[in-house]
């Protein structure tokens, strides 16, 4: 997610290295969730607030082992629970979990 006062300068340092999926204005008036609210574990957030028995699992994964744990993690919870990964950029190096 870009903040507006950024988009102009982001889509400049883009360039033809990618493609803009979704641009919209962010709408946070009253009632209205935004898209931000979707992201980083919000989503979680958001279902606690319809049922408070849901629960989740944080993994932070080897970066040299990623799939592997993933489908370690897989077969020890299976139908327990779904993945969802998440990916942050850590001294220059790309973590999952």
């Amino acid at each position: 997610m870009i903040a507006e006062p950024s988009l102009e300068s982001f889509k400049s340092l883009l360039g033809d290295r990618g493609t803009i999926t979704l641009e919209t204005p962010t709408d946070d008036g009253p009632g209205q969730v935004p898209l931000y609210e979707y992201t980083w574990n919000h989503t979680t957030l958001q279902v606690l607030k319809a049922d408070r028995s849901v629960t989740y699992l944080q993994c932070l994964y080897p970066h040299d082992r990623l799939m592997e744990k993933v489908a370690e993690m897989r077969e020890m919870f299976q139908t327990k629970c779904c993945q969802h990964l998440e990916f942050i950029r850590f001294k220059l190096r790309i973590l999952r979990g």
